[in-house]
């Protein structure tokens, strides 16, 4: 065993030693917490010597004044601090900085609190006499661990920002937003009602909670209400056990028990029925299920989002859908907006699809001509993006040119056949319809402006007051920030 810490042991290792030059040693940071003026000197000559800044405190409404203060990277703290207790420094520094790295110290007769120290989230604990060579390498034990969280998390978070779903390709403030609130609940276990008319693509947002969320490495699972037999709702959704009907040869687990541990995606859940909607209330307020037939209960660990194409409350007065229910699920409500409503979304949609179904069908497809784009734009999309989608898809199969030109969009964007297709030309202003074809020229040439303004025969400058004008700057598709 080596020698305790003390100044001639610190003198005596400044001989000895060359400082040691590791990853993030030079920069870190360290708040020593000690009231024994010599020992504070002791530990402040001997980190210093090693390269790292250090700052001192000797009381715990000290110590809590300098970390409110500044981050540091380390702090170490001696559990005994005259007639105050370390513990509590660790507990402020835990809630205020629960990224710094803490060690403590303590003499032979405290190990029960160092072990509680341990528990509130200390690195490690060190008995005094200390070590010389063990308390260095115990604080660069501790200063690779957070480092190497820190890489998690900023890994994590990239990760997390680069997933988008294939369709959930968004540029309008209003979606923008959707996927910002879609960020923050993911990381939770909250219930989420998704509103929003067919086709808004409210099955992409769920799958991006679900992507966003600690539940992403398990299954997310998908439930379209609407498709499901009234008679096999409960069997599909909880499953059932054998000869609880007939045709049940064996016993089946059903779909919550096989996304246990991950998230359920309940959609269209107005036509669940009231049967049923009782046993989703009860998995809601316990995470318990029950087999048709079966009489004892599951205990599952899930999380639950719910969509629905319609206004629950006047199905609540009809009786058709529960209002106990309705308070359960309608904590956190994202409304997805129509396509309509959001123009510059079905600009940079309609290029994704491009891109998607031209490699599909073999085409080489620069994009979508200004006087296409003018026609999407105008389309009042009832389908909202699945009906786009399919618009693009027609375009492809039928267009031959390098471009996507009027005449390959569907009949009913042409107003063929069709008196619902094309909004009344009042329903764009002029303010609103010159945006749109400034965005469709520079969305054509990739923004490169001077391509455009030539396209929409005008200047450069006037193209550049334009875009001040109408508060056009970005130039790329932006995604959720989380």
């Amino acid at each position: 065993m080596g020698p305790g810490l003390n100044l001639f042991t610190v003198k005596r290792w400044r001989r000895s030693q060359t400082p040691l030059s590791g990853l993030g040693r030079v920069m870190s940071s360290v708040l020593i917490v000690e009231d024994e003026d010599s020992m504070k000197l002791v530990l402040s000559m001997l980190l210093e010597k090693e390269g790292y800044t250090v700052s001192e405190a000797d009381r715990v409404e000290e110590a809590v004044k300098k970390f409110e203060k500044e981050t540091y990277d380390l702090a170490i703290i001696d559990l005994k601090l005259g007639e105050e207790n370390g513990i509590d420094v660790l507990k402020a520094l835990k809630r205020t900085s629960p990224t710094t790295e803490t060690v403590i110290l303590t003499g032979y007769g405290s190990i029960e609190s160092a072990v509680e120290a341990i528990k509130l989230g200390a690195f490690d604990y060190l008995t005094k006499p200390i070590e010389t060579d063990k308390l260095l390498l115990t604080i660069r034990n501790a200063l690779e661990r957070k480092n190497l969280l820190g890489e998690v998390r900023y890994l994590k978070d990239q990760t997390l920002k680069r997933y988008i779903p294939n369709g959930l390709v968004v540029r309008s403030p209003k979606m923008q937003g959707i996927l910002d609130m879609a960020s923050k609940v993911a990381r939770t276990d909250a219930t989420v009602l998704i509103q929003g008319e067919s086709g808004t693509g409210k099955e992409l947002v769920a799958r991006a909670i679900h992507a966003w969320s600690p539940r992403a490495a398990h299954p997310f699972i998908a439930i379209d209400c609407g498709t499901l037999p009234e008679g096999l709702f409960e069997s599909e959704l909880f499953g059932h056990v054998k000869g609880a009907f007939t045709g049940a040869w064996a016993t089946k687990k059903g779909l919550f028990e096989e996304g246990n541990g991950g998230t359920i995606f309940l959609d269209e859940v107005e036509v669940m029925p009231p049967s049923t909607q009782v046993k989703l209330l009860r998995v809601l307020q316990d995470r318990v299920i029950r087999r048709v037939g079966g009489t004892s209960p599951l205990q599952i660990d899930i999380r639950i989002l719910v969509a629905t194409n319609q206004e629950l409350r006047p199905l609540i007065e009809k009786g058709a859908f529960r209002e106990d229910l309705y308070y359960r699920i309608n904590g956190i409500v994202l409304t997805i907006p129509p396509l309509r409503e959001r123009p510059e979304d079905i600009i940079v949609l309609a290029s994704h699809f491009t891109r998607h179904y031209g490699q599909r069908v073999g085409r080489k497809v620069r994009g979508v001509s200004s006087g296409a784009m003018e026609m999407l734009l105008r389309h009042s999309w009832p389908g909202n993006v699945r009906e786009l989608e399919k618009a693009i898809e027609h375009a492809l199969v039928f267009g031959r040119s390098d471009l996507i030109i009027p005449e390959d969009l569907p009949p009913r964007l042409l107003g063929v056949n069709d008196s619902q297709s094309s909004l009344p030309k009042g329903e764009l202003s002029l303010v609103e319809l010159e945006k749109t074809r400034i965005l469709a020229a520079l969305h054509e040439y990739s923004w490169n402006q001077t391509k455009a303004a030539g396209a929409l025969s005008i200047s450069r400058t006037t193209l550049w007051r334009k875009l001040k004008t109408h508060n056009i700057r970005s130039k790329r598709r932006t995604s959720v920030s989380i």
